[in-house]
């Protein structure tokens, strides 16, 4: 796909978008299918030990995915080309943004790629890897180079 026009690079982001949500949901469905595997309890602040009934349950560990691209690829290039006039400092510094993703300079080296699927409010990690990995094994069989980061919380 030739991402130095714009109406490419717009097609292949959103269509990362597409591929994430499509294994979000089918990892969503299979954690559904098991069950809860952790009670959520209110904690004391000072002990952190848990304090009345449960409040909620849990279908997986707490956490969050991204995608980490080098500075200097292609993809990024491209967007920063394609989307100058969108750029924006926030706390995570230079932003470039589209309707269903943005992109900031990576706390590591180069640039994080987030993608807002349906299911990206859920707090399950195994969601968000699910999602992230779909689309980085996409970009890479386009030929970009990329990697998807995790983390807990």
């Amino acid at each position: 796909m030739d991402i130095t026009n714009k109406v490419d690079l717009v097609f292949m982001l959103q269509y990362a978008v597409g591929v994430a949500d499509l294994a979000a949901q089918k990892k969503l469905e299979e954690l559904q299918k098991a069950g809860p595997r952790f009670s959520v309890h209110s904690a004391d602040l000072f002990t952190g030990k848990a304090q009345g009934p449960a409040i909620g349950t849990m279908l997986d560990n707490c956490g969050g995915a991204w995608i980490c691209l080098p500075g200097k690829c292609k993809l990024v290039n491209s967007i920063k080309k394609h989307f100058r006039n969108l750029d924006r400092f926030s706390y995570q510094g230079h932003q470039f943004e589209g309707s269903n993703w943005y992109i900031s300079k990576g706390t590591y080296k180069g640039y994080t790629l987030h993608l807002s699927y349906p299911t990206r409010g859920r707090q399950e990690m195994s969601v968000h890897e699910a999602a992230n990995q779909a689309a980085v094994d996409y970009f890479k069989s386009e030929g970009h180079e990329c990697y998807m980061h995790s983390y807990i919380d």
